[in-house]
């Protein structure tokens, strides 16, 4: 894929990539995506902040919001919206 206006797409190593990232000066850095994606940001600890949305449907076997073998992480709820049913939920680490 190529790579459109400020959106960058990674194939190879993107949690080596993004920790360079946090390195360097500018803006906050925002990944979207479910566990598989996630994984390798949250054993790193290099997630800031959490946003959560739960959309209300079972789907029976569903996929992982997060994968096994993460570290205990504890969460304070900065704030939450409501809308049609769905949540979002907007976390970040408690110090």
């Amino acid at each position: 894929m190529e790579n459109y206006g400020n959106v960058e797409f990674i194939s190879n190593d993107i949690c080596g990539y993004i920790q360079n990232l946090q390195k360097e000066e500018g803006k906050d850095i925002w990944l979207f995506g479910g566990g598989g994606l996630t994984d390798c940001f949250i054993k790193a600890d290099i997630v800031d902040e959490y946003i959560i949305g739960i959309i209300p449907i079972i789907l029976g076997n569903g996929r992982p919001l997060f994968l096994g073998s993460n570290p205990t992480i504890k969460l304070h709820l900065d704030e939450y919206t409501v809308q049609d049913g769905i949540t979002i939920h907007r976390y970040s680490k408690r110090v």
